[in-house]
């Protein structure tokens, strides 16, 4: 974690750091974490101990992510660095109890964080009060994609990583049926079923490349991935009929031909376009 502390150092004396939250708590603030090493494993990330040595060991690169957060919380806990950790979207007062019933992942914190820069950055760039931004985000992540949906500047709605069907890594919701026929799951599964197993690479620019070949399973692939996000974007326009526009975020939201592509999908539901 040097590199990442160092640049908080850099950036001199600030009021608040929101450090990484992965699954969300309620506003908690560094100096009232008794054990550091145990609140980032087990309360922020929801793994255990044996999940993280052994995808560890097996070198699965999901895991090595939870690894890094781990070893971030315990430095900034250690260096008493102002931080607070902050809510996922489930958490929020905002979004209605009936639609958390049998979910836990509607967005990570850093999801959420998203959603609301999305929420300034509308309201700056079209001159509007907070209470008028409306829009639904996309993250398109390397592991996960997610959509989020805001109206009145309020996040009511969302729908988290592995919610979210066929992401680049993950396989996303799974058929209960397929579950109970799995008998066993382990934690870095999350990280597998999706356009990377799928077709063998870990480079989103072959995998396009083949697609636009139309070679298969590329095809297959990537088309679930492009549908799957239509699909849960038109599911949140139950929530908010509608939006003002589509915010496209996310690591793979840089990637010019899949970028294009998802554009052409959502086009007919809202405006698309980038944050930021």
């Amino acid at each position: 974690p040097e590199a990442l502390i160092e640049a908080i150092e850099a950036a001199g004396e600030v009021d608040i750091i929101a450090g990484p939250s992965g699954y969300g708590v309620p506003v908690t603030f560094n100096q009232d974490i008794v054990d550091p090493y145990r609140f980032a494993l087990e309360v922020l990330l929801l793994t255990r101990e044996e999940d993280l040595k052994g995808g560890v060991e097996l070198g699965e690169l999901g895991i090595r992510v939870y690894e890094a957060i781990t070893k971030v919380v315990v430095e900034l806990w250690h260096r008493k660095l102002p931080v607070c950790y902050i809510p996922s979207c489930i958490l929020l007062p905002t979004i209605p109890p009936h639609r958390k019933v049998n979910k836990l992942d509607m967005g990570t914190a850093d999801k959420m964080a998203i959603a609301v820069l999305g929420v300034f950055d509308q309201s700056t760039r079209c001159d509007i009060e907070y209470g008028e931004v409306s829009f639904i985000l996309v993250e398109l992540g390397f592991g996960y994609n997610a959509a989020i949906a805001v109206s009145q500047g309020r996040i009511i709605d969302s729908l988290g990583g592995t919610l979210v069907q066929t992401g680049f890594l993950t396989m996303g919701p799974i058929d209960g049926e397929i579950a109970v026929m799995g008998r066993e799951w382990i934690r870095s599964d999350v990280f597998h079923g999706g356009v990377a197993d799928i077709c063998g690479t870990l480079s989103m620019d072959d995998a396009l490349s083949r697609y636009e070949q139309g070679e298969e399973p590329y095809v297959l692939a990537v088309e679930s991935m492009l549908e799957s996000i239509e699909k849960s974007v038109r599911s949140l326009t139950s929530s908010i009929e509608n939006p003002r526009e589509i915010l496209l975020s996310g690591r793979n939201s840089r990637h010019p031909k899949f970028r294009k592509l998802v554009q052409e999908r959502l086009s007919g539901i809202a405006p698309v376009r980038i944050l930021g």
